[in-house]
């Protein structure tokens, strides 16, 4: 169990390390924290994401594998309002990924485990 925490630990420490650099190891602007859901948690394939803007403007959903490296990316440019995205997960190594959403309204990340 001790062993799982540390690797949790150490897997969310990368997944920060690895998203707070922009090119060439500049640090990013502070974004603003938003809220996201992302269900069900865990999943056996599909992922649904809901998220509801405060204004209109680009977004950027990412998956994330364990170590950061992208894996998926949809981009869209959406209007103020309630939306849902999915990810199909199927076929994919089980295990921890990350889900980012970048939009103007901020940024937020949440752990996905698939079965």
């Amino acid at each position: 169990m001790k062993k799982h925490l540390l690797f949790l630990l150490i897997v969310s420490l990368v997944l920060l390390l690895t998203t707070a650099r922009a090119d060439h190891g500049q640090p990013q602007p502070e974004k603003a924290k938003i809220q996201f859901t992302a269900f069900p948690n865990p999943t056996q394939g599909i992922i649904k994401i809901e998220y509801s803007a405060l204004r209109a403007g680009e977004a950027t959903l990412m998956l994330l594998d364990v170590i950061g490296r992208e894996v998926e990316r949809q981009e869209s440019r959406i209007q103020a309002g309630n939306h849902v995205w999915e990810f199909d997960l199927t076929g994919r190594t089980p295990g921890l990924y990350f889900i980012q959403l970048e939009h103007v309204d901020g940024r937020a990340s949440k752990r996905v485990v698939l079965k």
